[in-house]
């Protein structure tokens, strides 16, 4: 949710982008997390009653190409078409009150879902991993409710380096970034 995730790590300039609420899923820790280095990745699943706050993107057709790329589609993740709810984040209750209040039936998007069913446990993510998307959800101003859960959700012990690479992975990546000319 970092948009330096994006730019600096995936070279990708979203033309747009805003909260939204994805209603009837949730999210889910079940990518990967037998790697030593870096914990569990995050992936959403169809669950009626559950939602997950994010953000979504308005790319052009190469930057939608160079996500899924990135992202590992079809082996790691495919895409899932689904429904969201844009809002403008208050750090509160924004999201859920624009889904109850809304009539237009939110807007058509794509999500990542995990690729293969395989084995459907939670795995914890790293730190560094963990802390991106919450300071992304504070970023973006998500709802209070999705944030206390991110703040709660159990990390990764024992990695081959302690708090993961993802914070560091993409701290490299900015670095790079700012010194590339202009």
């Amino acid at each position: 949710m970092v948009e330096s995730t994006l730019t600096a790590l995936r070279q990708v300039y979203p033309l747009n982008a805003t909260a939204a609420i994805l209603p009837d899923y949730k999210l889910r820790f079940n990518i990967g997390g037998g790697c030593l280095l870096d914990g569990a990745a995050a992936s959403v699943e169809a669950t009626p009653g559950q939602n997950v706050h994010g953000i979504l993107y308005t790319l052009t057709p190469q930057d939608f190409s160079r996500v899924g790329n990135t992202e590992g589609i079809p082996f790691v993740y495919r895409w899932e078409r689904c429904r969201v709810y844009p809002y403008v984040g208050d750090g509160e209750s924004a999201g859920e009150k624009a889904f109850a209040a809304s009539d237009t039936g939110g807007v058509i998007a794509f999500t990542l879902v995990k690729s293969f069913p395989g084995n459907s446990d939670d795995s914890s993510p790293s730190r560094s991993y963990l802390n991106l998307l919450i300071q992304g959800a504070e970023e973006w101003k998500l709802d209070r409710s999705f944030r206390d859960k991110l703040e709660t959700t159990p990390v990764a012990r024992n990695l081959l380096v302690p708090n993961g690479l993802a914070g560091p992975m993409l701290s490299f990546a900015e670095l790079r970034q700012q010194k590339r000319p202009r």
